[in-house]
């Protein structure tokens, strides 16, 4: 049993869409380079977020392609759930989604210029 986060990069999943029949085999390459690196990114952002009592729910936090552009990120831990939203007899302390966020920022900020950069050399030659 798993507790898993879905997230879908929406812009890159539609510019993904974009290139599949059009662009070179090298940028869906890149794409997969950078949506690894993020997700990677991810899981250490969020190990450095997650409480630690044992270490065991910080060393279940996995990611993994489920698709182009697609990803699952989650912890194997069974009671990861209740740690990132909380129960009636314990508060929520959050270190999946903030992880997320700080990525996102980072991605927006980065990744998808060099995505775009990558595309413009493609298209230029």
């Amino acid at each position: 049993m798993s507790f898993q986060l879905h997230y879908d990069v929406d812009q890159l999943k539609k510019f993904g869409r974009a290139l599949a029949d059009v662009a070179p085999r090298a940028i869906r390459d890149a794409i997969e380079r950078w949506t690894a690196r993020v997700m990677m990114m991810a899981v250490q952002v969020a190990q450095g977020l997650v409480p630690v009592r044992t270490g065991a729910l910080r060393a279940s936090l996995y990611a993994q392609q489920s698709g182009f552009a697609r990803w699952e990120f989650g912890a194997w831990m069974h009671y990861a759930g209740f740690v990132e939203y909380g129960t009636r007899f314990m508060r929520a302390r959050p270190y999946m989604r903030p992880a997320m966020r700080m990525v996102r920022e980072r991605f927006g900020r980065e990744i998808v210029p060099e995505v775009v950069d990558q595309f413009l050399g493609a298209v230029r030659t």
